[in-house]
């Protein structure tokens, strides 16, 4: 399967690192690298107030799904 889009250099895609510019601004940030860091990550999002950008690392060989509108 090819991938639709990927962050590496054979697709010499890249995109800067959204929770770096987030901080940059002041914005809140989370992370979550793996199933048990979510719940945490998850009540910290919950028990914040105001924008806050989370990334939520996918294994690399995740099927991609076209979205269609």
């Amino acid at each position: 399967q090819t991938r639709i889009h990927g962050n590496d250099d054979s697709t010499g895609y890249t995109v800067p690192d959204f929770l770096k510019v987030a901080e940059a601004y002041g914005i809140k940030t989370a992370s979550a690298s793996n199933d048990s860091e979510s719940v945490g990550v998850i009540e910290k999002v919950l028990n914040s107030r105001g924008p806050m950008i989370v990334n939520v690392d996918i294994h690399p060989d995740q099927e991609h799904t076209e979205f269609k509108l």
